[in-house]
């Protein structure tokens, strides 16, 4: 854990990250499926279950900056939450250093995963509030990618693709003894807004959002709630257009930009050379602090 030189960190107490049976025991104790884990080495857990030079770096940062700043409780919301590690993170890193008490909220659409999300959350005895939607500017439906979901986690809204049958896409496979291809199945699920997810909180310490670009209207059409209830968010970015964007909206809305790197760049950041495959924005809403 050679990048714990950051302040943050001190506050937490963290051991080294190991496999027991069916289970990976990350950095704060927590326990993760195996099978949750795409393309990983069956002995060793990959980085991001420890705060280590790395994209993960700012997620571990943002999310344990949260915890030790809240007061007198603790919400966050998790926007394509996948199997919810980043939320079962901040409970568990509340449960180990302040004892405030705690609102975790999910958001995933594709269905393993959520399965999934509410599984890990039982593992860790930690309880949430899981919803299976996808992100978008409003509440309705839309085509969602799903399925392969042991092989990615790149599932998102499919636009205009045509939701072909899942059991014609299973049934052709299992004839032609295929497996799953990433893709190739597109389902209608329910769509809610970021408006109406703020619309049933008081107050949010941190928005963790990694939303496959969606982010580029989801943020925007809520930033008067977010305005009033949400103190910093941490967006995952998926292209130089959304990026700026993002920035400009942010911008004129008076938030304060922490930290900001591209899509695909290679960036020197405060924890040392990170080669970035999604980009990362990290806002602080100066108005609530």
């Amino acid at each position: 854990m050679k990048a714990l030189n950051d302040a943050t960190f001190s506050h937490f107490r963290f051991q080294p990250p190991r496999r027991e049976g069916q289970f990976f025991i990350d950095a704060l104790g927590g326990l993760t499926r195996v099978k949750y884990l795409v393309g990983m080495p069956a002995g060793r857990p990959p980085s991001a279950f420890e705060p280590e030079v790395g994209e993960g770096m700012f997620e571990w940062a943002e999310v344990l900056h949260a915890v030790h700043t809240a007061q007198e409780r603790f919400t966050m919301i998790e926007l394509g939450a996948g199997w919810a590690r980043w939320l079962a993170f901040a409970g568990l890193a509340m449960r180990q250093s302040r004892g405030l008490p705690v609102r975790l909220i999910g958001i995933e659409a594709e269905p393993t995963h959520f399965k999934w999300a509410r599984q890990h959350l039982r593992d860790n005895r930690l309880a949430g509030e899981l919803h299976r939607a996808a992100v978008s500017d409003s509440v309705g439906q839309t085509n969602f990618f799903t399925g392969s979901a042991g092989k990615w986690y790149g599932q998102g809204i499919a636009n205009d693709a045509y939701p072909p049958t899942a059991w014609r896409k299973r049934m052709k496979r299992m004839l032609l003894r295929q497996p799953s291809a990433v893709m190739d199945t597109v389902e209608r699920v329910p769509t809610v807004s970021l408006q109406a997810i703020l619309s049933n909180v008081t107050d949010v310490d941190l928005i963790h959002s990694d939303i496959q670009g969606s982010e580029d209207f989801a943020f925007p059409s809520a930033m008067e709630q977010m305005d009033a209830k949400v103190r910093r968010v941490i967006i995952g970015t998926h292209s130089p257009a959304i990026e700026q964007h993002l920035r400009a909206v942010f911008s004129e809305h008076s938030w304060s930009i922490v930290h900001d790197y591209g899509t695909a760049t290679q960036s020197d950041t405060p924890y040392g050379k990170v080669a970035f495959v999604d980009g990362v924005q990290v806002w602080s809403n100066d108005r609530l602090h």
